[in-house]
Protein backbone atom coordinates (compact mmCIF):
# COMPACT_ATOMS: atom_id res chain seq x y z
CA UNK A 1 0.00 0.00 0.00
CA UNK A 2 1.43 3.51 -1.23
CA UNK A 3 1.94 6.11 1.82
CA UNK A 4 0.40 8.53 -0.29
CA UNK A 5 -1.38 9.30 -3.63
CA UNK A 6 -0.61 11.72 -6.16
CA UNK A 7 -3.59 14.05 -7.54
CA UNK A 8 -3.30 15.91 -10.63
CA UNK A 9 -6.10 17.20 -12.77
CA UNK A 10 -5.88 18.05 -16.79
CA UNK A 11 -5.72 21.54 -15.67
CA UNK A 12 -2.61 21.18 -12.97
CA UNK A 13 -0.06 18.81 -13.99
CA UNK A 14 3.57 18.92 -13.18
CA UNK A 15 5.67 16.21 -14.38
CA UNK A 16 8.69 17.61 -11.55
CA UNK A 17 6.31 17.32 -8.42
CA UNK A 18 2.76 16.56 -6.71
CA UNK A 19 0.08 19.33 -7.52
CA UNK A 20 -2.42 17.57 -4.87
CA UNK A 21 -1.15 14.92 -2.15
CA UNK A 22 -3.45 12.62 -0.07
CA UNK A 23 -2.74 10.77 2.80
CA UNK A 24 -4.84 9.28 4.98
CA UNK A 25 -7.40 12.22 4.80
CA UNK A 26 -5.17 15.10 4.74
CA UNK A 27 -5.60 16.74 1.04
CA UNK A 28 -2.55 18.76 0.73
CA UNK A 29 -2.31 21.22 -2.27
CA UNK A 30 0.88 22.51 -3.26
CA UNK A 31 1.18 26.03 -4.59
CA UNK A 32 -0.81 26.68 -7.84
CA UNK A 33 -0.09 30.32 -9.59
CA UNK A 34 -2.58 31.60 -12.58
CA UNK A 35 0.40 30.26 -15.22
CA UNK A 36 -0.38 28.65 -18.10
CA UNK A 37 -1.01 28.53 -21.73
CA UNK A 38 1.96 30.68 -22.46
CA UNK A 39 0.42 33.45 -20.31
CA UNK A 40 2.31 35.03 -17.84
CA UNK A 41 -0.29 35.95 -14.64
CA UNK A 42 1.17 39.37 -14.76
CA UNK A 43 -0.96 40.25 -17.55
CA UNK A 44 -4.37 39.78 -15.60
CA UNK A 45 -4.87 41.74 -12.12
CA UNK A 46 -5.27 40.38 -8.88
CA UNK A 47 -9.32 39.26 -9.05
CA UNK A 48 -8.47 37.61 -12.07
CA UNK A 49 -5.35 35.77 -10.99
CA UNK A 50 -7.06 34.32 -8.08
CA UNK A 51 -10.06 33.46 -9.99
CA UNK A 52 -8.00 30.73 -11.98
CA UNK A 53 -6.01 29.26 -9.27
CA UNK A 54 -9.71 28.86 -7.35
CA UNK A 55 -11.13 27.03 -10.72
CA UNK A 56 -7.42 25.34 -11.04
CA UNK A 57 -7.95 23.91 -6.78
CA UNK A 58 -11.29 22.72 -7.59
CA UNK A 59 -10.27 20.42 -10.61
CA UNK A 60 -7.88 19.22 -7.80
CA UNK A 61 -10.59 18.63 -5.28
CA UNK A 62 -12.60 17.18 -7.95
CA UNK A 63 -10.40 14.09 -8.46
CA UNK A 64 -11.46 13.12 -5.02
CA UNK A 65 -14.84 14.21 -5.37
CA UNK A 66 -14.54 17.01 -2.71
CA UNK A 67 -15.26 20.77 -3.63
CA UNK A 68 -14.37 23.74 -1.88
CA UNK A 69 -16.53 22.57 1.61
CA UNK A 70 -13.43 20.07 2.35
CA UNK A 71 -10.87 23.04 2.39
CA UNK A 72 -9.40 23.74 5.66
CA UNK A 73 -6.88 26.31 5.73
CA UNK A 74 -5.46 28.59 2.46
CA UNK A 75 -1.97 29.89 2.71
CA UNK A 76 -1.79 33.10 0.36
CA UNK A 77 1.87 34.67 -0.83
CA UNK A 78 0.89 38.09 -2.36
CA UNK A 79 3.80 40.30 -4.00
CA UNK A 80 1.73 43.30 -3.04
CA UNK A 81 -0.14 42.37 0.87
CA UNK A 82 -2.37 45.22 0.51
CA UNK A 83 -4.36 42.95 -2.08
CA UNK A 84 -4.56 40.92 1.11
CA UNK A 85 -8.27 42.05 1.90
CA UNK A 86 -9.26 42.29 -1.55
CA UNK A 87 -8.36 38.60 -1.86
CA UNK A 88 -10.07 37.42 1.13
CA UNK A 89 -13.21 39.08 0.23
CA UNK A 90 -13.14 37.83 -3.37
CA UNK A 91 -11.89 34.34 -2.53
CA UNK A 92 -15.45 33.79 0.11
CA UNK A 93 -17.76 35.62 -2.55
CA UNK A 94 -16.15 32.86 -4.88
CA UNK A 95 -16.41 29.80 -3.12
CA UNK A 96 -19.22 31.06 -0.64
CA UNK A 97 -17.26 29.37 2.54
CA UNK A 98 -15.70 30.44 5.36
CA UNK A 99 -12.24 28.96 5.65
CA UNK A 100 -8.82 29.34 7.38
CA UNK A 101 -6.85 32.07 5.42
CA UNK A 102 -3.17 33.14 6.35
CA UNK A 103 -1.95 35.82 3.65
CA UNK A 104 2.01 35.91 3.75
CA UNK A 105 3.86 38.98 1.57
CA UNK A 106 6.82 37.81 -0.76
CA UNK A 107 9.12 40.17 -2.46
CA UNK A 108 8.45 37.73 -5.82
CA UNK A 109 6.66 34.69 -7.49
CA UNK A 110 7.77 32.22 -10.10
CA UNK A 111 6.16 33.18 -14.05
CA UNK A 112 5.71 37.10 -12.88
CA UNK A 113 2.69 35.33 -10.61
CA UNK A 114 1.39 38.12 -7.98
CA UNK A 115 -0.07 35.76 -6.11
CA UNK A 116 0.37 31.81 -5.56
CA UNK A 117 -2.10 29.74 -3.07
CA UNK A 118 -1.32 26.65 -1.37
CA UNK A 119 -3.94 24.34 1.12
CA UNK A 120 -4.95 21.95 3.20
CA UNK A 121 -7.95 19.73 2.67
CA UNK A 122 -9.83 17.21 4.51
CA UNK A 123 -10.63 14.06 2.78
CA UNK A 124 -13.95 12.37 3.52
CA UNK A 125 -14.52 9.16 1.39
CA UNK A 126 -17.85 9.42 -0.05
CA UNK A 127 -20.13 6.33 1.18
CA UNK A 128 -22.07 4.20 -1.30
CA UNK A 129 -26.18 4.50 -0.24
CA UNK A 130 -27.10 1.79 1.95
CA UNK A 131 -30.41 0.44 0.71
CA UNK A 132 -33.27 -0.77 3.81
CA UNK A 133 -34.57 -3.86 3.49
CA UNK A 134 -37.85 -3.98 1.87
CA UNK A 135 -36.79 -0.80 -0.46
CA UNK A 136 -37.51 -2.87 -3.43
CA UNK A 137 -33.35 -3.29 -5.08
CA UNK A 138 -33.26 0.21 -6.30
CA UNK A 139 -29.48 1.67 -7.09
CA UNK A 140 -29.33 4.35 -4.69
CA UNK A 141 -31.50 5.52 -2.50
CA UNK A 142 -32.54 9.32 -3.28
CA UNK A 143 -34.26 10.22 0.19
Amino acid sequence: MELFEVISSPLVQDENLAPGLLIGNFFFISGITAFDDGTTSSNMDIQKQTEVILKKIKALLLEKQCDYTNIAKLTIYLTNIQDAKEVKRFIHEFTNEKMSITCVGVTALENSANIEIEGLAIYVPKEPPVQSSGCGGCKGCHR
